[in-house]
């Protein structure tokens, strides 16, 4: 009989993921460590990375790579959070 342990994934905000931003941008580090582990975490970073606004630079694309990477960790570490469409698996079809 083979028994398959099951990985414990961390669940606690993994700061070392966002260096550039927490020095550069902390309001957008603290409230991504504050919306960490919940549904409304998505929703955030979606607020965050997109924006309605004219005139807007943007962030720096060492940014983007750390949110990106930070939202990566998120939906691994709570997949019950993860919104789940057709365009997910379009390869599949």
């Amino acid at each position: 009989m083979i028994i398959i342990e099951k990985k414990k994934v961390d669940t606690a905000f993994p700061d070392y993921l966002l260096p550039y931003t927490y020095y550069n941008f902390i309001h957008v580090y603290n409230a991504m460590a504050l919306f960490w582990g919940t549904k409304d975490f998505a929703e955030y970073m979606v607020k965050t990375l997109t924006t309605d606004r004219a005139g807007r630079a943007g962030f720096p694309r060492t940014v983007i790579q750390e949110l990106f990477v930070l939202k990566q960790e998120h939906d691994i570490a709570f997949p019950q959070f993860v919104k789940v469409t057709v365009w997910d698996n379009w390869y599949q079809i």
